[in-house]
């Protein structure tokens, strides 16, 4: 539950509740310098700042929001010129003890938007920047992550590309005769980290096999000992192609940006992930 954002000095503060560990404030990083970090408006004559919660480690947390001196009462208001303030937020442990978790200047602009991640229980939450968008449309910048105790605290990850007609058809799935294979990025992951960002290029065999898009897989070992903790599976798929048959939509990813986590389901510890935050194209 959300009951407001700001406040003013002698109105109380907002109060987040969460049951997911992303908070996607209706604000974008433009930039960063040590002045601060700017923030653009949302409309060209008025900003609205409407916290909403997409995913909290802690689901049970609460927290308390400031920035300068507009409440939740004034959620939309005139902004002629760019907005610089303190941006507050606080961990509410009971009644009377709060602990403050983000202080930091930010000036605001217009179209943006704010979010904040805890992707570790117990850990305070933090301000989270999504990076520069790709030029193409048949690409995803992707970030991915795990939480699972009961996996490795660290796994070596290898993702690989796959012409989809060649896997599905000629290779009937086997990743042993697939050609082309070709690994796209492979990198070291803790749990509760975020990976490097990862270009999946729908495109990425400049046109396939009888005009068909790539797919991407994985493979995830234990960084510390060497061990298979989930070979490459056809059943699970890093999915980045629109949901739909159409020829012309094979090469469009459907985001230019993707927040995805691992989750472990049935006989998959790193089952196909889902997408925490999705911006499309």
């Amino acid at each position: 539950m959300i009951h407001s954002f700001f406040h003013t000095k002698n109105r109380p503060h907002s109060l987040l509740t969460a049951g997911l560990a992303i908070f996607f404030f209706q604000l974008l990083f433009t930039a960063c310098d040590t002045q601060g970090e700017e923030i653009g408006s949302i409309f060209p004559s008025y900003s609205q700042i409407t916290p909403t919660v997409v995913y909290q480690a802690d689901a049970a947390n609460q927290y308390e929001v400031a920035f300068g001196d507009y409440s939740g009462d004034e959620l939309q208001y005139v902004l002629d010129k760019d907005l610089t303030s303190q941006l507050k937020i606080w961990l509410v442990k009971d009644s009377v003890t709060k602990e403050l978790q983000i202080d930091t200047l930010i000036t605001l602009r217009r179209l943006a938007k704010i979010s904040l991640i805890q992707l570790a229980s117990g850990e305070p939450v933090k301000l989270f920047n999504q990076p520069d968008y790709p030029d193409s449309t048949s690409v995803q910048r992707t970030q991915l992550f795990y939480s699972t105790a009961s996996l490795p605290d660290s796994v070596k990850v290898t993702l690989v590309a796959v012409d989809r007609y060649n896997f599905t058809v000629t290779a009937g799935n086997n990743f042993s005769k697939a050609n082309p294979i070709d690994t796209v990025s492979a990198f070291t992951l803790k749990r509760n980290t975020l990976s490097p960002f990862i270009d999946l290029d729908l495109n990425c065999f400049m046109g396939g096999t009888k005009g068909y898009e790539a797919y991407f897989y994985y493979s995830v070992t234990n960084a510390a000992t060497g061990a298979v903790v989930q070979a490459l599976n056809k059943n699970v798929r890093l999915k980045v192609d629109q949901p739909s048959t159409a020829t012309t939509d094979r090469f469009k990813a459907k985001y230019k940006f993707a927040l995805m986590q691992w989750s472990y389901s049935g006989s998959y510890p790193f089952n196909t992930p889902s997408v925490l935050v999705g911006t499309s194209w």
